[in-house]
């Protein structure tokens, strides 16, 4: 009764998770430049830039 009744909320819970984060990514739109315009020295370039 119990385990059947957190089984299903927990699977509410990742699913609803995952359209979530789906959603946002769909709304966030393409960051990424295309592959084609990807220069070499931005591998090289730090994450973070020093204050």
């Amino acid at each position: 009764g119990a385990l059947l009744c957190c089984s299903i909320l927990g699977m509410l819970f990742l699913f609803s998770g995952l359209y979530a984060v789906l959603w946002a990514k769909k709304k966030e739109g393409h960051v990424l430049p295309p592959a084609d315009k990807v220069v070499a020295d931005d591998i090289e370039k730090p994450l973070l830039l020093p204050r």
